[in-house]
């Protein structure tokens, strides 16, 4: 189970224990469930981590906009265990997408400070 909470700016935020090269690091990612992928990460936390690009990638953004991006590998520590999936290195904050989130239980108490659970 991974726990989280509400923040100030209504955003449900989770820890993520991320795994590269490099070693790992902890991150506190936001829950986006539009958003059908996986994982975004910044450009600093792929290179800290030491990230190899598998793959370019494009995608339309809810704001309309077409953008290009560099897609990785990285292992996260998940619900079920340890797991290989696919980040985008798009964007200043780390999101959590729906394809991260499937076949999870999302629970969460929607106020400021409110609990976040994964299971």
């Amino acid at each position: 189970m991974i726990s989280g909470s509400v923040s100030a700016r209504r955003a449900a935020i989770v820890p993520l224990r991320v795994h590269g090269p490099n070693g790992s690091v902890q991150m506190d990612c936001v829950l986006d469930t539009g958003f059908t992928a996986f994982l975004t990460m910044s450009s600093s936390a792929i290179e800290r981590l030491g990230l190899s690009k598998v793959a370019v990638s494009h995608a339309d953004l809810a704001d309309g906009k077409r953008v290009s991006f560099d897609v990785f590998e990285v292992d996260v520590e998940w619900v079920a265990g340890r797991r290989t999936i696919l980040v985008f290195g798009l964007g200043d904050e780390s999101l959590i997408g729906m394809r991260l989130l499937w076949g999870c239980k999302l629970s969460m108490d929607v106020d400021f400070g409110g609990t976040v659970t994964i299971a």
